[in-house]
Order: structure tokens, then C-alpha cells, then sequence
């Protein structure tokens, strides 16, 4: 699990705190998505051949 310092977490609000760790749990159950697939995703917004979601990979290959 990644740990933060205290002054970034005192930064973050009860939901956005919340979300962190539900992220953080489905990164350790493997649930990870390549930033780059992300990346290419968020680009094909607004355009005639926006893709859709990047599916979860296995940790492995991320």
C-alpha cells in the first residue's frame, strides 16, 4: 500500500480520502489500468472515433 505523508492527507477532504483508499484497495486486488491507456482513451473524447474505457489489466502487465 502506498503510504503519504501526513500533510498531504490533512490536504484531502473525508470523500476524496474515502476514494484514495478505494483505489488504493483495487490496486492491490490487481485492479489497474495503464496510464497511457487512459491517456489515448481521454483523447478520442469529443472526436467521430472515441474509444471506450480502458478495461482493468492485471498488475503484471501494467
Amino acid at each position: 500500500m502506498l503510504h503519504m505523508s501526513q500533510s498531504v492527507l490533512a490536504d484531502l477532504g473525508r470523500s476524496e480520502v474515502s476514494l484514495l483508499g478505494d483505489r488504493l484497495a483495487e490496486a492491490e486486488e490487481g485492479e489497474l489500468i495503464c496510464a497511457s491507456h487512459i491517456e489515448e482513451w481521454v483523447g478520442s473524447w469529443f472526436t467521430d472515433g472515441e474509444l471506450p474505457p480502458p478495461a482493468p489489466l492485471p498488475s503484471s502487465e501494467v
